[in-house]
């Protein structure tokens, strides 16, 4: 296996989200929850001598990602 591995996410809104920055602000909410996560329950299976490094999140069909580490 791969030390990356990527995961889908989908989300749905009450109203369409047009706008690339609102969009980026999704993308670094999504990071934010996720880091939040990692620094506390942990991200990577229990008991495991792995732990969450780095989270990317790059919106689909904008060239901007989001890299946060933990």
């Amino acid at each position: 296996m791969s030390k990356d591995l990527t995961f889908r996410v989908e989300l749905t809104f009450s109203e369409k989200v047009t706008s690339d920055d609102d969009i980026m602000e999704i993308a670094q909410n999504i990071a934010d929850a996720l880091k939040s996560h990692a620094n506390t329950a942990g991200l990577a299976p229990e008991g495991g001598d792995s732990f969450t490094e780095i989270i990317r999140v790059t919106p689909n069909y904008l060239n901007k990602t989001i890299i946060e580490h933990t």
